[in-house]
């Protein structure tokens, strides 16, 4: 005979499932702001209603074989949820049904998550645009489940280790795996084979040309790509054969030379203008991409000459 469903609910997952008398907590790893980042449950029969959730839930689940139904922005699904499995969600509204007997651990990244201290669990923010996941197979996700479950209960300073080391890497796997084609106006698909799209590459590159006295940073235009810092610094370079920063100075001394032989500015304003902080690295750039110095190039090239 079917149990009774326990009801609770929560502006978090972990909430929701923490003031259920059905669901009992293993353990929990917190972020840098006090907030869950990791948590082990058993539950079992049991209904819970998520007002707004600010977080991505990864749910892999460890043993039980049970039937959940949900609902997020009025869409019912129902399935058999089986041991190795998981569920990924994105931020919104969900109703939740579990059936049966289940235990799970979860992961949940947060979109403003900071933090610099080694000490406590720092998860970098996530996107908010991902394509949910029921029962679903990904052995990569599974195997940092796996790593983060072999460890005994009393060690749960090397799970925030684990963590700490792979939060980057699970940003870009959700990211390239599950963010969805139905991205918010101005927002495209990132990658393609390996690198930017063109369309993003070109948007990317309009940002350095836009601001070029400006100390744009790499954090900057992941950012505007929606992706994490490493992911953004590979596939930039794949596209563009070269760092963003070799790219960045590149450009800063093309546009310098077009300055240099095209008007009367003086040569430290020009290397102001184009970004360089001090004269001696304006030079020390522009030389070892012109083979000569500003001031040289300005003689043997000037229009007025």
């Amino acid at each position: 005979m079917p149990g009774v469903l326990e009801r609770s609910e929560g502006a978090s997952a972990f909430e929701a499932l923490r003031s259920n008398p059905n669901a009992e907590l293993k353990w929990r790893l917190d972020d840098a702001q006090g907030r869950p980042a990791a948590a082990m449950w058993h539950a079992n029969d049991l209904e819970l209603s998520e007002g707004a959730l600010e977080e991505v839930r990864l749910t892999y689940h460890i043993a039980g074989s049970t039937r959940v139904d949900s609902i997020h922005q009025g869409r019912r699904a129902c399935a058999g949820v089986k041991a190795r499995s998981l569920a990924i969600t994105g931020p919104g509204s969900y109703e939740w049904r579990l059936h049966g007997t289940l235990d799970f651990a979860q992961l949940y990244l947060w979109p403003d998550s900071s933090g610099e201290d080694e000490s406590t669990l720092a998860i970098k923010p996530m996107p908010a645009y991902f394509r949910n996941a029921l029962g679903a197979k990904d052995p990569w996700i599974e195997g940092l489940f796996l790593m983060l479950l072999s460890y005994p209960l009393e060690e749960g300073h090397r799970r925030a280790e684990l963590l700490r080391g792979m939060h980057e890497k699970i940003v870009e796997h959700l990211h390239l795996r599950y963010s969805t084609l139905d991205r918010p106006s101005g927002v495209s698909r990132l990658t393609v084979q390996g690198g930017l799209s063109s369309e993003v590459l070109r948007r990317v590159q309009q940002e350095m040309a836009e601001h070029l006295s400006d100390p744009l940073r790499v954090s900057d235009l992941a950012r505007l790509c929606g992706c994490s810092e490493s992911h953004f610094y590979r596939a930039f370079k794949e596209s563009a054969g070269r760092s963003p920063y070799q790219y960045l100075l590149d450009l800063r001394v093309q546009v310098a030379r077009d300055q240099l032989a095209k008007s009367d500015v003086p040569i430290s304003e020009i290397g102001r203008n184009v970004g360089f902080p001090n004269a001696a690295k304006f030079s020390a750039a522009f030389a070892d991409r012109q083979g000569v110095t500003p001031s040289a190039y300005r003689r043997l090239n000037s229009i007025s000459s």
